[in-house]
């Protein structure tokens, strides 16, 4: 009775910290891809001011 009381703390401590982990891991998904989503539309913002430009002075 007393192991199984000792196996339920460690198996509730294992889901504990696994859905911390998979918490962890949502999170920094989510940032990776608002930094990821943010850096291409400055890339885009970008290239077209750059091929403005360059249409500007070549009158593409």
């Amino acid at each position: 009775m007393i192991d199984d009381r000792w196996k339920e703390s460690e198996d509730y401590k294992l889901n504990r910290q696994r859905r911390k982990v998979k918490r962890a891991f949502i999170v920094f998904l989510i940032l990776l891809l608002v930094i990821l989503i943010s850096f291409i539309t400055l890339g885009l913002n970008f290239t077209k001011h750059i091929f403005r430009d360059l249409c500007g002075v070549t009158n593409c």
